[in-house]
Protein backbone atom coordinates (compact mmCIF):
# COMPACT_ATOMS: atom_id res chain seq x y z
CA UNK A 1 0.00 0.00 0.00
CA UNK A 2 1.57 3.33 -0.72
CA UNK A 3 2.37 5.51 2.05
CA UNK A 4 0.00 8.43 3.23
CA UNK A 5 0.68 11.94 2.35
CA UNK A 6 0.26 14.77 5.13
CA UNK A 7 -1.33 17.93 4.82
CA UNK A 8 -0.86 21.13 7.07
CA UNK A 9 -3.17 24.15 5.69
CA UNK A 10 -2.91 27.29 8.18
CA UNK A 11 -6.02 29.17 8.00
CA UNK A 12 -4.86 32.49 9.75
CA UNK A 13 -1.70 32.60 7.28
CA UNK A 14 -1.77 35.43 5.21
CA UNK A 15 -3.78 37.88 7.76
CA UNK A 16 -1.24 39.30 9.79
CA UNK A 17 -1.11 43.07 10.55
CA UNK A 18 1.24 43.53 7.41
CA UNK A 19 -2.40 43.59 5.66
CA UNK A 20 -2.39 47.42 7.25
CA UNK A 21 0.96 48.58 7.47
CA UNK A 22 2.20 47.43 3.81
CA UNK A 23 0.27 45.99 0.67
CA UNK A 24 0.31 42.57 1.13
CA UNK A 25 -2.93 40.79 0.01
CA UNK A 26 -4.79 38.55 2.30
CA UNK A 27 -5.11 34.48 0.77
CA UNK A 28 -8.81 33.84 1.98
CA UNK A 29 -9.70 30.53 2.94
CA UNK A 30 -11.62 29.77 -0.05
CA UNK A 31 -9.15 30.46 -2.07
CA UNK A 32 -7.11 28.06 0.22
CA UNK A 33 -10.09 25.41 -0.29
CA UNK A 34 -9.35 25.89 -3.85
CA UNK A 35 -6.00 25.29 -4.21
CA UNK A 36 -6.49 21.90 -1.59
CA UNK A 37 -8.51 20.34 -4.45
CA UNK A 38 -5.96 20.62 -6.79
CA UNK A 39 -3.42 19.20 -4.14
CA UNK A 40 -5.84 16.18 -3.89
CA UNK A 41 -6.52 15.49 -7.49
CA UNK A 42 -2.97 15.18 -7.79
CA UNK A 43 -2.30 12.79 -5.09
CA UNK A 44 -4.73 10.50 -6.45
CA UNK A 45 -3.46 10.48 -9.76
CA UNK A 46 0.28 9.78 -8.80
CA UNK A 47 -2.09 6.86 -6.37
CA UNK A 48 -1.98 8.06 -2.92
CA UNK A 49 -5.25 6.20 -1.35
CA UNK A 50 -4.75 8.50 2.01
CA UNK A 51 -4.05 11.68 3.48
CA UNK A 52 -3.27 12.33 7.07
CA UNK A 53 -4.16 16.22 8.13
CA UNK A 54 -4.40 18.85 10.66
CA UNK A 55 -7.95 20.12 11.62
CA UNK A 56 -8.62 23.24 11.98
CA UNK A 57 -11.46 25.72 12.91
CA UNK A 58 -12.52 26.53 9.12
CA UNK A 59 -12.45 22.62 8.19
CA UNK A 60 -9.99 23.14 4.72
CA UNK A 61 -9.09 20.31 3.99
CA UNK A 62 -12.43 18.38 4.73
CA UNK A 63 -14.11 21.21 2.16
CA UNK A 64 -11.99 20.26 -0.07
CA UNK A 65 -12.32 16.81 -0.24
CA UNK A 66 -16.01 17.13 -0.09
CA UNK A 67 -16.13 19.28 -2.90
CA UNK A 68 -14.75 16.50 -5.03
CA UNK A 69 -16.08 14.51 -7.37
CA UNK A 70 -17.77 11.40 -5.57
CA UNK A 71 -15.65 9.04 -8.07
CA UNK A 72 -12.72 10.59 -7.10
CA UNK A 73 -13.66 10.41 -3.00
CA UNK A 74 -13.93 6.68 -3.45
CA UNK A 75 -10.26 6.32 -4.31
CA UNK A 76 -8.54 8.19 -1.29
CA UNK A 77 -9.60 8.61 2.19
CA UNK A 78 -8.56 11.53 4.76
CA UNK A 79 -8.26 11.64 8.66
CA UNK A 80 -7.40 13.88 10.83
CA UNK A 81 -4.44 13.53 13.07
CA UNK A 82 -5.47 15.53 16.08
CA UNK A 83 -8.87 15.43 17.91
CA UNK A 84 -9.36 18.85 18.02
CA UNK A 85 -7.87 21.89 16.90
CA UNK A 86 -8.04 25.52 18.58
CA UNK A 87 -5.95 26.88 15.45
CA UNK A 88 -2.97 27.34 18.12
CA UNK A 89 0.97 27.05 17.01
CA UNK A 90 1.75 23.74 19.33
CA UNK A 91 -0.91 21.92 16.98
CA UNK A 92 1.16 22.06 13.51
CA UNK A 93 4.73 20.81 15.29
CA UNK A 94 1.97 18.00 17.54
CA UNK A 95 0.72 17.25 13.95
CA UNK A 96 4.07 17.30 11.79
CA UNK A 97 4.82 14.71 14.63
CA UNK A 98 1.68 12.55 14.27
CA UNK A 99 2.49 11.80 10.52
CA UNK A 100 5.98 11.16 10.94
CA UNK A 101 4.78 8.47 13.24
CA UNK A 102 1.69 7.75 11.22
CA UNK A 103 4.53 6.82 8.02
CA UNK A 104 3.44 9.94 5.43
CA UNK A 105 5.76 9.33 2.69
CA UNK A 106 5.42 13.17 2.08
CA UNK A 107 4.11 16.37 4.03
CA UNK A 108 1.88 19.26 1.65
CA UNK A 109 2.02 22.96 3.52
CA UNK A 110 -0.58 25.70 2.59
CA UNK A 111 1.24 28.64 4.62
CA UNK A 112 4.16 30.98 4.42
CA UNK A 113 7.92 30.88 5.55
CA UNK A 114 6.34 30.95 9.60
CA UNK A 115 3.91 27.68 8.79
CA UNK A 116 6.96 25.74 6.81
CA UNK A 117 8.87 26.40 9.74
CA UNK A 118 7.07 25.16 12.18
CA UNK A 119 6.91 21.90 10.37
CA UNK A 120 10.70 21.28 9.52
CA UNK A 121 11.45 21.43 13.01
CA UNK A 122 9.54 18.11 13.47
CA UNK A 123 9.14 16.67 10.03
CA UNK A 124 13.16 14.75 10.16
CA UNK A 125 13.52 13.24 6.75
CA UNK A 126 9.66 13.52 5.66
CA UNK A 127 10.40 15.39 2.14
CA UNK A 128 7.94 18.73 2.14
CA UNK A 129 6.15 20.29 -0.66
CA UNK A 130 5.47 23.95 0.44
CA UNK A 131 3.06 25.91 -1.38
CA UNK A 132 2.63 29.79 -0.70
CA UNK A 133 -0.35 31.13 1.28
CA UNK A 134 1.14 33.19 3.28
CA UNK A 135 2.97 36.96 3.78
CA UNK A 136 6.22 36.23 3.54
CA UNK A 137 6.80 33.66 1.01
CA UNK A 138 10.52 33.01 0.40
CA UNK A 139 10.69 29.04 1.07
CA UNK A 140 7.53 28.04 -0.58
CA UNK A 141 7.63 27.00 -4.12
CA UNK A 142 5.25 28.73 -6.59
CA UNK A 143 3.74 25.85 -8.56
CA UNK A 144 0.41 25.06 -9.58
CA UNK A 145 -1.35 23.17 -6.54
CA UNK A 146 -2.35 20.15 -8.75
CA UNK A 147 1.30 19.59 -9.84
CA UNK A 148 2.25 19.88 -6.36
CA UNK A 149 0.19 17.45 -5.25
CA UNK A 150 1.14 15.02 -8.10
CA UNK A 151 4.62 15.51 -7.35
CA UNK A 152 4.26 15.21 -3.64
CA UNK A 153 2.16 11.77 -4.52
CA UNK A 154 5.23 10.54 -6.65
CA UNK A 155 7.38 10.63 -3.44
CA UNK A 156 5.16 9.10 -1.13
CA UNK A 157 4.10 6.12 -3.64
CA UNK A 158 8.02 5.30 -5.04
CA UNK A 159 9.05 6.07 -1.18
CA UNK A 160 12.05 7.36 -3.33
CA UNK A 161 13.59 11.37 -2.01
CA UNK A 162 17.00 10.91 -4.12
CA UNK A 163 15.28 13.87 -6.47
CA UNK A 164 14.47 15.73 -3.70
CA UNK A 165 17.35 18.59 -2.06
CA UNK A 166 18.13 19.17 0.85
CA UNK A 167 17.85 22.72 2.05
CA UNK A 168 19.75 25.45 3.90
CA UNK A 169 18.68 26.23 7.27
CA UNK A 170 19.53 28.64 10.13
CA UNK A 171 20.11 26.92 13.53
CA UNK A 172 19.51 29.09 16.85
CA UNK A 173 21.16 29.22 20.24
CA UNK A 174 19.24 31.49 22.91
CA UNK A 175 21.11 30.80 26.00
CA UNK A 176 20.43 26.49 26.03
CA UNK A 177 17.48 26.58 23.72
CA UNK A 178 17.58 25.58 20.35
CA UNK A 179 15.51 26.74 17.57
CA UNK A 180 14.91 26.63 13.99
CA UNK A 181 14.68 29.19 11.14
CA UNK A 182 14.57 28.50 7.50
CA UNK A 183 15.18 31.90 5.96
CA UNK A 184 16.18 34.67 8.06
CA UNK A 185 17.04 35.06 11.86
CA UNK A 186 16.52 38.86 13.34
CA UNK A 187 17.67 40.76 16.52
CA UNK A 188 15.17 43.50 17.37
CA UNK A 189 15.13 46.59 19.78
CA UNK A 190 12.06 45.55 21.65
CA UNK A 191 10.69 44.35 24.54
CA UNK A 192 7.45 42.00 23.92
CA UNK A 193 6.60 39.99 21.11
CA UNK A 194 3.21 41.61 20.30
CA UNK A 195 1.93 41.41 16.83
CA UNK A 196 4.14 39.16 15.68
CA UNK A 197 5.00 40.37 12.13
CA UNK A 198 8.17 42.50 12.04
CA UNK A 199 7.02 46.07 10.13
CA UNK A 200 9.18 48.48 11.93
CA UNK A 201 13.07 48.27 10.30
CA UNK A 202 14.24 50.93 12.80
CA UNK A 203 14.27 48.43 15.61
CA UNK A 204 16.22 45.79 13.69
CA UNK A 205 19.65 45.48 15.28
CA UNK A 206 21.07 42.40 13.31
CA UNK A 207 20.39 39.56 10.85
CA UNK A 208 21.55 36.27 9.85
CA UNK A 209 20.10 34.93 6.54
CA UNK A 210 20.12 31.49 4.58
CA UNK A 211 19.56 33.18 1.48
CA UNK A 212 19.59 36.58 0.38
CA UNK A 213 18.33 37.25 -3.10
CA UNK A 214 17.54 40.49 -4.76
CA UNK A 215 14.29 39.20 -6.23
CA UNK A 216 12.79 38.04 -2.67
CA UNK A 217 10.47 40.07 -0.52
CA UNK A 218 11.18 39.90 3.55
CA UNK A 219 13.92 40.63 5.42
CA UNK A 220 16.60 38.47 3.36
CA UNK A 221 15.81 41.25 0.59
CA UNK A 222 18.16 43.72 2.40
CA UNK A 223 20.89 40.78 2.16
CA UNK A 224 20.31 40.56 -1.31
CA UNK A 225 20.93 44.33 -2.02
CA UNK A 226 24.27 43.93 -0.18
CA UNK A 227 25.33 40.62 0.47
CA UNK A 228 23.50 38.41 -1.88
CA UNK A 229 23.55 34.54 -1.26
CA UNK A 230 22.42 31.70 -3.32
CA UNK A 231 20.26 29.19 -2.81
CA UNK A 232 23.19 26.18 -3.89
CA UNK A 233 26.19 28.56 -1.84
CA UNK A 234 27.08 26.90 0.97
CA UNK A 235 27.31 29.85 3.14
CA UNK A 236 24.55 32.68 4.74
CA UNK A 237 25.14 36.08 5.26
CA UNK A 238 25.40 38.31 8.51
CA UNK A 239 24.25 42.04 8.34
CA UNK A 240 24.90 44.06 11.29
CA UNK A 241 22.67 47.66 11.18
CA UNK A 242 23.91 51.32 12.67
CA UNK A 243 25.69 54.23 10.53
CA UNK A 244 26.66 53.09 7.09
CA UNK A 245 25.59 52.00 4.18
CA UNK A 246 21.91 53.09 3.51
CA UNK A 247 20.01 50.36 1.49
CA UNK A 248 16.08 50.22 0.27
CA UNK A 249 14.79 46.74 0.05
CA UNK A 250 11.17 45.43 -0.41
CA UNK A 251 10.85 44.02 3.17
CA UNK A 252 6.93 43.68 2.76
CA UNK A 253 4.60 43.25 0.15
CA UNK A 254 4.50 46.78 -1.69
CA UNK A 255 6.61 48.14 1.01
CA UNK A 256 10.15 49.30 0.55
CA UNK A 257 12.04 50.39 3.52
CA UNK A 258 16.08 52.62 4.27
CA UNK A 259 17.86 50.61 6.84
CA UNK A 260 21.68 51.44 7.48
CA UNK A 261 24.16 48.65 7.30
CA UNK A 262 27.38 49.11 9.25
CA UNK A 263 28.65 45.68 8.83
CA UNK A 264 27.67 42.89 6.45
CA UNK A 265 29.89 39.35 5.51
CA UNK A 266 29.25 36.28 4.69
CA UNK A 267 29.63 33.34 6.92
CA UNK A 268 30.21 29.81 5.64
CA UNK A 269 28.03 26.73 6.49
CA UNK A 270 28.91 24.73 9.78
CA UNK A 271 30.28 28.28 11.50
CA UNK A 272 28.43 29.85 14.57
CA UNK A 273 27.92 33.51 14.78
CA UNK A 274 26.94 36.04 17.56
CA UNK A 275 24.00 37.22 16.78
CA UNK A 276 24.19 39.84 19.86
CA UNK A 277 23.01 39.59 23.32
CA UNK A 278 19.22 40.71 25.27
CA UNK A 279 17.56 42.69 25.86
CA UNK A 280 15.52 42.23 22.60
CA UNK A 281 13.21 40.28 21.04
CA UNK A 282 14.37 37.22 18.47
CA UNK A 283 12.62 37.36 15.47
CA UNK A 284 12.55 34.36 12.70
CA UNK A 285 10.86 33.91 9.34
CA UNK A 286 9.68 37.61 10.04
CA UNK A 287 7.94 36.71 13.14
CA UNK A 288 8.91 37.45 16.57
CA UNK A 289 8.94 34.43 18.15
CA UNK A 290 10.74 34.91 22.22
CA UNK A 291 12.01 38.02 24.53
CA UNK A 292 15.38 37.37 24.95
CA UNK A 293 16.60 38.39 28.61
CA UNK A 294 19.36 41.09 29.70
CA UNK A 295 22.96 39.63 28.48
CA UNK A 296 21.20 36.46 26.98
CA UNK A 297 23.67 35.72 23.99
CA UNK A 298 21.74 34.68 20.68
CA UNK A 299 24.26 32.65 18.54
CA UNK A 300 23.03 31.59 14.93
CA UNK A 301 24.83 28.78 12.76
CA UNK A 302 23.89 28.48 8.92
CA UNK A 303 23.35 24.77 8.36
CA UNK A 304 23.36 22.73 4.92
CA UNK A 305 21.60 20.00 6.92
CA UNK A 306 17.55 20.99 6.76
CA UNK A 307 14.61 20.03 4.99
CA UNK A 308 14.00 17.77 2.15
CA UNK A 309 12.45 19.81 -0.25
CA UNK A 310 10.54 18.55 -3.29
CA UNK A 311 10.51 19.87 -6.46
CA UNK A 312 7.88 19.57 -8.72
CA UNK A 313 10.25 20.43 -12.31
CA UNK A 314 13.04 17.83 -11.09
CA UNK A 315 10.76 14.98 -9.11
CA UNK A 316 8.77 15.08 -12.33
CA UNK A 317 11.78 14.60 -15.02
CA UNK A 318 11.64 11.06 -16.79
Amino acid sequence: MARPVGIIANPFSGTDIRRIVSRASSSDNLHKVQMLQCVLVGLIEAGVQEVLYLPDPSNLVPAAYWALRHALREQLTIKPVLDECRGERRETSLATAAMVRKGAGAIVTLGGDGTVRLVAKTARDVPLMPLPAGTNNVFPICVEPTIAGLAAGVVAVGGDASRCHRAKVCRVFVGDDVDLALIDVALLDASFTGSRAIWEPARLRALVVSQGLRHAVGLSAIAGQVCPVGLEDQAGAYIRFGTGQTVRAPIAPGQFAEVSVAEKRRIPCGAEILLGRGPGVLACDGERIRVVGTNVPVGVEVSSEGPLVIEPAVVLQR
